[in-house]
């Protein structure tokens, strides 16, 4: 019965204060066909990453009915200045196919060259396709993020504070659950556009120490490919 009761207790104070595991939300998206240009429409997150600290990411893609998925996700992150630090865009195999053809996003680990909030976008790309066919009925997908302080150690949920909506995180603090663990901070919604699309002459961040090359050219050159 002692047993059965500390695991209890063990299980609650992960769930509290957090585990070594990557942080995880689900959410859906709508597509933005030829939207990606003015204001397309998508998902924003924010975090708390430390100077000297580091970040990764990835997006993975939830099945609909027939097994697969109607959109083509991306994701990047803006500094606290809302500076360029990261994207990406293909570098995975999704659980769920796009229809589309296309992969899923993961972003490499990241310096976070000031501490503060980040801004986490995750949206559909737009109209692309390698099969023929459109990613065009939207779908869910998957966000995991791990951030880690200047040491390399993985930083803890209630640190790290993934979400954004106010509302949600409010009220989740007054349960004593930690805040931020409740939805984006815009839904659904015109999001920070283009940055790392269409707009090479926006500032970049500063690459981390074992890049050689600017995150933003990487990412343009992606973009390219799929025709943008």
């Amino acid at each position: 019965m002692k047993k059965s009761f500390a695991a209890v207790l063990a299980v609650l104070f992960l769930f509290l204060v957090g585990s070594a595991f990557a942080e995880e939300r689900t959410n859906w998206i709508p597509n933005n066909g030829s939207r990606v240009v003015e204001n397309p429409l998508g998902d924003e997150w924010t975090f708390s990453c430390p100077r000297g600290g580091s970040f990764e990411a990835s997006v993975d893609t939830i099945p609909n009915e027939e097994g697969e998925s109607g959109i083509d996700p991306v994701a990047y992150v803006l500094g606290p200045d809302g500076t360029f630090m990261a994207g990406g865009d293909d570098q995975n195999l999704c659980t769920a196919t796009p229809m589309c053809g296309y992969a899923c996003p993961a972003l490499r680990r990241t310096q976070c060259t000031d501490g503060g909030t980040y801004r986490l976008i995750v949206r559909d790309y737009g109209a692309a396709t390698r099969t023929g066919r459109q990613c065009n009925t939207g779908g869910g997908y998957i966000l995991s993020l791990k951030v880690y302080n200047q040491a390399g150690s993985e930083l803890s949920p209630s640190v790290v504070n993934l979400g954004g909506d106010p509302l949600v995180g409010l009220l989740l603090s007054f349960f004593g659950v930690s805040g931020g663990r409740g939805g984006p901070l815009h839904d659904d919604a015109g999001v920070s556009s283009d940055i790392g699309f269409v707009s090479p002459s926006l500032p970049v961040g500063v690459a981390s120490p074992s890049r050689t090359a600017n995150p933003l050219d990487s990412f343009l050159q992606q973009r390219t490919a799929k025709g943008r």
